[in-house]
């Protein structure tokens, strides 16, 4: 995902942190990573459809249980 990003490709970072967060949410989707895909959201897409994704990657964390993530996790504002 870095390297696409170093390489301009912002849609394709975002697509490898998603694919590897569906692939195993309990393994992939820590603070760092949640943090950094909201970012990329926040650069790549219009402000709604960036808290729509955003509220989504939260859900996630809820349906498995990943208490550790809070809303600044997310970039959510309070």
């Amino acid at each position: 995902a870095i390297a696409a990003l170093y390489t301009c490709q912002l849609n394709r970072a975002v697509q490898i942190l998603e694919d590897l967060i569906r692939q195993d949410p309990h393994r992939y989707l820590c603070k760092e990573t949640a943090f950094n895909l909201c970012t990329l959201y926040d650069l790549s897409c219009e402000p709604s459809v960036a808290g729509r994704k955003k509220r989504v990657l939260q859900q996630v964390a809820l349906l498995f249980y990943l208490e550790d993530l809070n809303a600044q996790s997310f970039r959510i504002p309070g």
